[in-house]
């Protein structure tokens, strides 16, 4: 056994640079693959918990009626003592409301269409960082009459500035129309320029005023410690709350819950493509070396050699181009992506295209520590598999016509 393990290892080497070539070759292949994948996982998983942290939340309530047309008018009932149970609810560990009006931002320049949103500025940054998305401008700070915060792309669309007046004009609760002007007090920049450009944020206390009435919450936005389990905490919620519409992340943003669930299917068809592909080159090289040694092989079938350890000599040989470069592979990849990871991957010349589909401008590349283990079974497999074939080969090969070839 170890004879022939020892005979294997050695004729690997032969050919040192067809040998290095093969091997180099399933190394930066595995070491590529791997990094694609940290990246574009990296990509999913920061734009799924930016959205999550930013604007989302991890659960919403509504009215159903709001969730259809989102009138003023569709409230929350007891909307405050409905906020105080749910923050008592295990598994919650903020919840915030809002109060929401559809409505017109007009400058001097021009007009767009906008959800004005109410909020508690004290309580915000509990469960959403917007607050933490200031480019300029502050959130709220001081008690400045009518002070608003806009996104960027909605100020550069109004061609307003920091300290400029623009104007809101909605229905309020007696469906007749309102407005009022704002001052410009902050203005933030998320990963997403149409959300920068249909929100603005006013102080509750403001916009409940101008709806002609006190304390309504239209939303309630819930953070949770894990957004996996969201789906059954919004259920337990729902069910404690009968005559309102409980979602979960998954409900709200039905396309991050196909990004979330198709991307480790992504991930493992991209890797077995790639493995597959590596094993057809291992099958090529071991081809090429029994065409090259067919006199070889004859010679010591002829002189006892048996079927059973011609078949363990290539299948070791095999294993050896394939586990050299593996682990390496996968070692290098996994050290990029924990580097990266760390301080990521600048993608500013392009942040302007990446922000249109809700990424950020700096990429920072993850992967679970069980795809590595998954990636190594994939090329034992892999190797397994490219070993056959080499190895029938060579088991038909008759020993007095192999040993007077050419």
């Amino acid at each position: 056994m170890w004879t022939i393990i020892k005979i294997s290892w050695k004729n690997v080497w032969r050919n040192p640079v067809r040998s290095s070539v093969v091997i180099a070759a399933v190394m930066l292949g595995i070491w590529a693959g791997i990094f694609i994948v940290g990246f574009t996982n990296g990509m999913s998983l920061q734009r799924l918990h930016d959205q999550l942290d930013t604007y989302t939340g991890h659960i919403q309530i509504h009215t159903p009626a709001f969730n259809n047309d989102r009138k003023v008018s569709e409230y929350i009932p007891n909307g405050n003592s409905v906020l105080s149970q749910i923050r008592k609810t295990p598994g919650v560990i903020a919840a915030i409301g809002h109060t929401i009006a559809t409505g017109l931002a007009s400058s001097s320049t021009n007009s767009y269409g906008t959800s004005i949103v109410g909020v508690k500025p004290q309580q915000e940054s509990t469960v959403l960082r917007l607050p933490h998305k200031l480019v300029e401008g502050t959130f709220f700070k001081g008690d400045k009459r009518f002070p608003v915060v806009i996104g960027k792309s909605l100020a550069k669309r109004l061609n307003v500035h920091l300290g400029s007046k623009i104007v809101l004009t909605f229905q309020d609760t007696a469906n007749n129309i309102t407005a009022s002007a704002f001052r410009i007090e902050g203005i933030f920049k998320t990963s997403s320029n149409t959300y920068d450009e249909s929100h603005v944020f006013v102080r509750s206390g403001d916009l409940n005023n101008l709806l002609g009435t006190h304390d309504l919450i239209h939303e309630i936005v819930i953070k949770t410690g894990h957004a996996e389990k969201d789906l059954a905490l919004s259920q337990k919620i729902q069910k404690t709350l009968p005559g309102l519409s409980v979602q979960s992340w998954q409900e709200v943003a039905p396309e991050l819950r196909l990004l979330d669930s198709t991307i480790k299917l992504e991930i493992y068809i991209f890797m077995t493509i790639l493995v597959l592909a590596l094993a057809l080159g291992i099958v090529n090289t071991m081809l090429m070396a029994i065409l090259e040694r067919t006199r070889e092989l004859g010679m010591l079938m002829a002189v006892g050699m048996n079927k059973k350890r011609v078949f363990l000599m290539i299948v070791s040989e095999t294993f050896f181009l394939s586990f050299i470069g593996a682990p390496l592979g996968i070692f290098f990849s996994w050290l990029t992506i924990h580097i990266t990871g760390e301080y990521g991957i600048n993608l500013s010349m392009v942040a302007r295209g990446l922000s249109q589909f809700g990424y950020g401008s700096i990429i920072y590349p993850v992967l679970d520590n069980i795809y590595y283990f998954h990636i190594a079974l994939m090329m034992v497999a892999a190797a397994l598999l490219s070993a056959i074939y080499p190895a029938i080969k060579a088991l038909r090969l008759r020993p007095v016509q192999a040993i007077r070839k050419i």
